[in-house]
Formats: structure tokens, C-alpha cells, sequence
């Protein structure tokens, strides 16, 4: 099946520009089950060390027990913890809260990625920094990427409720946020394959690609890495199964922005010198 330098490449860019918008939209990463924070509290030393964050999102912390810490920042936390520690335990303490780099979690990749299996992390990760790290999805990949999620067992429970949570790879490609969930400790991420468009002729990678809904011919092309010096956009040709019919209908006088189906067969044919 044919790879797509080009396609590759645009992934990259792609993600050093989600990288940038996440980190102006998101700022300092939260505090997230399963971290591990070193707290210093300035000459006293009762107070510092280092804490594990529980899964339910707490740190037990001496003498003022269990404080949730999960959804915070550290620099949020070390404000709640400054202003309890004021209440009769430190006057005017300097707080400190750092994220220990232990990758203590992990989650599984499967389905159309380059290197399928587990990942191991620190603090948090999402949906995206996932698939690049598996290696980005392969030519075959469809739009949709579940996230299984297992969720503690509750009291009197033998197993914990499954959550399946549908995301758009199309929609993390051109930056939706809220596509790009954060994953979980024990998450497992499937991204599906997608029926294929075959691309024949004048292009510069023909092969078989995923075809994404509402994909167009011009965006179809553009995976093969668009026509060569040789071919033309002028007289594309599709060939598409029908049902009932035993032989592929031709289409002729193909537009760049008609839509492709699952199956179909884009011809680019050479251009006449």
C-alpha cells in the first residue's frame, strides 16, 4: 500500500501547530491520577516530600489529610496549600509543588497506527501526542478513533462501568481541541481502518486510501500527492461498484470538488503535449 511523504510531512507541521494552540488554550498542564509531586515547604521539612496522586485524585498530605489535588495546576495547589498551612500550622510558608517525571501510567494503541502497543507517560497525554507517538496513523486509517475507557469498580462491584468515547482524527488534523480528549491510566485507543478510494494514473503515490466522509476528489489527490508534471485534472474518471451490477460504472468530466464514495476508482489520466 503506498505511503505518502508528503502527507507525512503535513502531519508534522500540523502538530507543532496543535502544540502551540494547546499550550496557548490549555496553559500549565494539570495535576492529573497517578502523578507524582514533590511538595517543599521552606524550612520545614514535616511538610515536604514526596506524594503520590490516588486514583480518586487525592494526596494524603500530614496533618491536614487528604487534599485533592487532580484539576489543579501546581501552581494552583501550592495556593490551597499555602492558605491551609496558614491556618495554624505555618506562618507565611513558601510552597513549592513540582511534577516528579515517573511515567507510572499507561495506555494501549491499536488499529491503523504504524507501532501498535503500550505507551507509558507522565502527567498528561492526549488523544494526538498518543497517535504520534505510535507513529501516526497509516494510509488506511478512518475517521474515527475510540477511546476505551474502564472505570474504577465501585462498592459491591466485581468490575467498573466501560465508557466508549468516539473522537474525529479528521477533527484533532485541523485542530479541534475537543477531539483531542486527555487520556486516562489503563485507557486503551483503537483507531479504526476506513473503507479505501483507490487512486490510479498520472499522480505521484497511487495506492489506496482511507476515504473520510464527505471527502472530495481535490482532497483525495492531495493524499496521493496530487498529479504529476504528466497528468491533468481535466478528463478524471471515477469508476464506481453499483448495486446490481456486476461491472464498475464509469463517470466521466470528474469535478475536483465532487464527492468520492468508499470503493471508488480515481483515474488521472496523461496530459496531452
Amino acid at each position: 500500500m503506498a505511503t505518502n511523504p508528503r502527507r507525512v510531512g503535513l502531519l508534522a507541521c500540523l502538530l507543532v501547530a496543535i502544540a502551540a494552540t494547546a499550550a496557548a488554550q490549555q496553559g500549565a498542564p494539570k495535576i492529573v491520577p497517578r502523578d507524582f509531586l514533590t511538595i517543599t515547604v521552606l524550612d520545614v521539612a514535616q511538610f515536604s516530600g514526596k506524594f503520590p496522586v490516588d486514583p480518586d485524585g487525592m494526596i494524603a498530605y500530614p496533618y491536614l489529610g487528604r487534599i485533592k489535588a487532580a484539576g489543579l495546576t501546581a501552581s494552583e495547589l501550592e495556593v490551597e496549600l499555602k492558605k491551609r498551612l496558614e491556618e495554624g500550622y505555618v506562618r507565611n510558608p513558601q510552597v513549592r509543588v513540582e511534577f516528579e517525571p515517573t511515567e507510572s501510567k499507561r495506555v494501549s494503541i491499536t488499529g491503523a497506527v504504524k507501532v501498535p502497543g503500550e505507551l507509558k507517560f507522565a502527567g498528561e497525554l492526549r488523544v494526538f501526542d498518543a497517535l504520534v507517538k505510535a507513529g501516526m496513523t497509516t494510509a488506511d486509517a478512518g475517521d474515527e478513533v475510540l477511546v476505551v475507557r474502564v472505570a474504577p469498580p465501585k462498592e459491591g462491584q466485581t468490575a467498573g462501568d466501560t465508557e466508549v468515547i468516539s473522537v474525529s482524527l479528521r477533527g484533532m488534523e485541523k485542530g479541534d481541541l475537543t477531539d483531542n480528549i486527555a487520556l486516562q491510566d489503563g485507557d486503551h485507543v483503537r483507531v479504526s481502518k476506513g473503507q479505501l478510494v483507490t487512486i490510479t494514473g498520472q499522480v505521484r503515490s497511487p495506492g489506496a486510501y482511507g476515504a473520510t466522509p464527505g471527502m472530495t476528489v481535490r482532497q483525495a489527490l492531495a493524499l496521493a500527492g496530487d498529479v504529476t508534471e504528466k497528468g491533468t485534472h481535466r478528463g478524471l474518471k471515477i469508476l464506481r461498484r453499483v448495486a446490481g451490477k456486476d461491472e464498475p460504472q464509469e463517470i466521466k468530466n470528474v469535478k475536483l470538488e465532487d464527492i468520492v464514495q468508499p470503493g471508488d476508482t480515481i483515474i488521472v489520466a496523461r496530459r496531452i503535449m
